[in-house]
This record gives structure tokens, sequence and C-alpha cells, in this order.
């Protein structure tokens, strides 16, 4: 109905025009009474005001071009105020439908850290010995209990991000430390590792100097931590999974490989945006929220580095990421 509507002016315009441009030669031959632009000498035997045949073809074609041009303008200009009222409702309804699940997010955090707090006084014996089941349901809950405060912290960080106030506490470390606290973190995944009995390999580089960087580790630590559970959910069991650390210039490299699902050509552009899952993802029923690439690609930038990814569809995904590294005022001097 509505290409039908647009349709209906076009050709009004032109109409227009083209009357419009009648009307006008009968104006300028009444004020100029000019041979040159009418003649009467011909149509039915005279009487009725007119160009040679050719000029007034070309003088009509053109008044009922812009005829058309004016209609297609008022048109467009139409069409652009409805598709902004319509994308400011949508952002409206967006907007709100954030702030809810923010709010909702908000109010989880308290009952949750209540909880975890219950389930550490029955793992410290408060309330007397556990047997071993009962030992085991206390250690599962607190993983779970633990994994949703840190999902809720991640979401709570997106307003702040949007509003450029997500702070960051970074400190001088040096490359040694860095990669123990890399090694120790891995640690906490070697269970999951070896339930699901993946190869895993790591290198890192040999020992260097006086390098260090300059990072928030809780951050940073964030980073590795949302593209290690993701390589781990997406790669099946007996896979492979690669974590490489190397120092190429001025800045630490990190790749990491899996043997995973990989993700669709045609998705690629989208895995950075917020909430985004991949549909092969969707489609084994994988838990995950969408928002780790997300925060990802932020807390890299923000430490001056760059974060990106090669994919195949079924064959597995490579994520790589940088961070500046920084020398001590000595060693910068001996490079000149």
């Amino acid at each position: 109905m509505k290409k039908s509507n647009d349709v209906f002016y076009l050709i009004l315009g032109a109409v227009g025009g083209f009357i419009g441009g009648f009307i006008l030669l009968f104006i300028v031959d009444y004020l100029r009474d000019s041979q040159f632009f009418l003649r009467r000498d011909w149509l039915l035997g005279g009487g009725f005001v007119h160009m040679d045949i050719l000029t007034l073809i070309v003088w009509l074609f053109i008044s009922a071009t812009l005829g058309t041009v004016v209609a297609y303008s008022i048109v467009l200009s139409k069409n652009l105020k409805a598709i902004t009222a319509s994308n400011q409702k949508l952002q409206e309804i967006s907007i709100a439908k954030t702030e809810f699940v923010f709010f909702i997010v908000h109010q989880l955090r308290a009952p949750l850290s209540s909880l975890r707090f219950s389930f550490l006084m029955f793992q410290s014996k408060d309330f007397g010995e556990l047997s071993a089941q009962q030992t085991e349901i206390v250690q599962t809950s607190l993983k779970e209990i633990d994994n949703l405060l840190v999902m809720i912290e991640s979401l709570l960080d997106i307003p702040k991000i949007e509003q450029r106030q997500l702070p960051m506490n970074k400190t001088a470390m040096s490359l040694q430390k860095f990669l123990s606290l890399v090694e120790s973190l891995l640690k906490e995944y070697s269970p999951l590792i070896k339930q699901k009995n993946i190869s895993f390999d790591y290198k890192i580089p040999p020992a260097q100097g006086r390098v260090f960087l300059e990072v928030d580790w809780s951050k940073i630590k964030q980073v590795f931590a949302n593209l290690l559970e993701n390589a781990l959910h997406y790669t099946g069991d007996d896979g492979q999974i690669n974590l490489n650390i190397n120092l190429k210039r001025n800045f630490l490299t990190v790749a990491l490989i899996d043997s995973g699902i990989g993700i669709p050509e045609l998705e690629q552009n989208r895995v950075f945006e917020k909430f985004y899952r991949a549909s092969n993802a969707k489609a084994l029923s994988i838990k995950g929220t969408g928002i780790g690439l997300y925060l990802a690609k932020f807390m890299v930038k923000e430490h001056g580095g760059k974060i990106w990814f090669t994919s195949e569809d079924g064959h597995g995904t490579t994520f790589y990421f940088t961070l500046p590294l920084k020398t001590t005022v000595e060693e910068f001097l001996e490079r000149i």
C-alpha cells in the first residue's frame, strides 16, 4: 500500500510538471510576446499558442522531470521522517528493555551473595561435619553461584562501558609476574580440561629482562577467562586447545587456538556485538550471554591493544589479542 502511494505521488508530480510547463509557456508568451519562444501559425488552423514541435517536446519533458524530482524529494522526506520515528521508538523500547534487565540483574546480586555466604559456612563446617556427598553438593553450588555472580558483574559493566565510566586501575607489572598470573588462571580450568579430555598446550616466551606491562589485571584476567571459557564450551570432548604467548616488537601477542565448532562465515562480522551468539552455538544449547567478547574487545582496546579472530565453520577458531609492552628508561635509552 505504501509503495503504491509513493508511485501515485511520482505520477502526480510528473503530471503537475507537465501542466506547469504549459502554463509557463502561456505566461512567457503573454509577458514577452516573443516569436522566438512561441509561434501562432499552426495547430488546427491557429489560435493556440505553441512553440515549434521539437522545442515544445523538450520543454515539457524537462518540466515533467522537474515535477517528478520534486515529488520524489517529498516522498523521500516523508519516508525519512517515518523511518526516524520508527527507529526512535525501537531505540526507546530497547533502552527500556535493557534498563529492566539491568534492574533485575542488580536485584539478584544481593540474595546470591547471601546464599554464597551460607554455603561458605557449610563448607567451613560451622554447622557440623558434612558427608562426602554433602561436601560435593556444597562445592558444586558454590561454583554455580560464583559463575552467576561473575555473569551479573559482567552485565552490570555494560552501562559503565557505554557511558565510558568503567574504571581501569592499571599498574606496572613485570612480564614474569604477568605470565605467572596467566599460569595460575589456567590451573583453575584444569578440572574442566581433564573432564572433557582436551589436549591443552601452553607456550610462553623466554624470560625477558626489564620488560613490563601496564595493565589492570582484573580486566585482562576477564579477557583470558572469556576466551578460555568459549574455547572449552565450544570444543568437544577429546578436542585440542593451544594457548601461545609471543613477544613481537613492542607488543605481547596472545593466540588461543581451538578445534571447536567454529563461527559461520556470514555471522563473523557480528561476533563482538553485545548479546550476539552465533547460530551454531545456540543450536547446541550451550549456556552463554553473548557479552563475553563484547567486554573483551572493550577491555583490550582500553589497554591500547587489538583483538581479532580467524575461524572456519566446523573447523575451530583462533582468537588473538595484543597488549603493548613497556621498558625501563635505561633500556629505552640503550635502544636509541
